[in-house]
């Protein structure tokens, strides 16, 4: 199984360097200057929901961009059919692992948000780990579907 380019010279690259760093730029420019915008017109609003939201995006500008540009790129390769599955496998993998976290961010502030509107209490901890931890399970189950392992076996043992 071939998966690198064969004669690869130094030459070659240029390109693709050129496209991931094009995308790194253009991730760094949203995280830079939209998200700071985005964040300056939320903290107008008397809302602190909206403005959790924005701050659980983290740095999903910079690596979706990067990630992007590492897709791209890898056509600029003359990079063999197994080589360029594997890459679009661990690149849809990254991306699921930060979907989850980012959906984990925001399922856990949407939980404390709503409990403390709702019972005025801030010990709401327990149940926003506890879907914090739910996310991360269905994560998990979805990453290991998109690598081709079996989850129905593990859902029937655990009794789902």
């Amino acid at each position: 199984m071939n998966l690198l380019p064969q004669n690869l010279e130094l030459l070659d690259l240029i390109p693709a360097l050129a496209i991931i760093t094009g995308g790194l730029i253009i991730g760094l420019i949203i995280q830079i200057i939209i998200l700071v915008r985005i964040r300056q017109l939320f903290k107008k609003t008397k809302f602190t929901y909206d403005d959790r939201l924005v701050n659980s995006l983290g740095n999903s500008p910079i690596i979706y961009s990067l990630l992007a540009a590492i897709y791209i790129a890898s056509f600029t390769l003359d990079i063999p059919q197994d080589g360029l599955n594997l890459l679009k496998q661990f690149l849809i993998v990254i991306s699921l692992v930060e979907l989850t976290i980012i959906v984990s961010r925001i399922s856990g502030i949407s939980v404390e948000v709503y409990l403390r509107k709702v019972s005025g209490d801030s010990s709401a901890s327990l149940f926003t780990n506890a879907a914090r931890i739910l996310v991360y399970i269905v994560g998990f189950l979805i990453i290991s579907q998109t690598l081709g392992i079996n989850i129905t076996a593990a859902l029937t043992a655990l009794g789902v």
